[in-house]
């Protein structure tokens, strides 16, 4: 598989094949989730837009907008592209499969605990409760 290219952020490109490129995008959530791709953009001079959506078709990808290269000047394009990427970013985090419960925040969680003696002492943010040792009796925390 070929590196991605021009990573930003969350977002990247990626050539994969010729004239042809996806944008990549981790969900602002939850920044340990795989890319996924948000946008394929043809050249415009090796695609017309019934070339291009003959390619997506034949690689049986559906697509909500398509928008012809040569139809919007440079910052309409920017503003197209964020507005259809940020109406597709998932607010909480994971792909909202499972059991239920509540809705985590970018954090994880706000408490960590100990498995030893079940001391509670407050998440400090950016250190996983792992990294962590109970004031108590020294074990290693764990998330709440």
């Amino acid at each position: 598989m070929e590196p991605l290219s021009k990573a930003s952020g969350n977002f990247a490109r990626k050539s994969i094949a010729s004239g042809i490129n996806i944008i990549l995008q981790k969900p602002k959530s939850d920044i340990r989730t795989s890319m996924k791709v948000q946008a394929y953009r043809f050249g415009k001079n090796q695609f017309t837009p019934e070339l291009a959506k003959a390619w997506l078709k034949s690689n049986e990808i559906d697509y909500t907008l398509f928008e012809a290269a040569s139809t919007l000047e440079k910052k309409e394009a920017i503003d197209t592209i964020t507005k259809v990427l940020s109406d597709c970013i998932i607010e909480g985090r994971g792909d909202g499969v499972g059991t239920g419960g509540e809705k985590q925040g970018d954090g994880g969680t706000d408490t960590c605990v100990c498995p030893t003696c079940k001391e509670e002492v407050k998440h400090n943010r950016g250190t996983p409760c792992v990294e962590m040792t109970c004031p108590k009796c020294g074990a290693s925390m764990g998330g709440k």
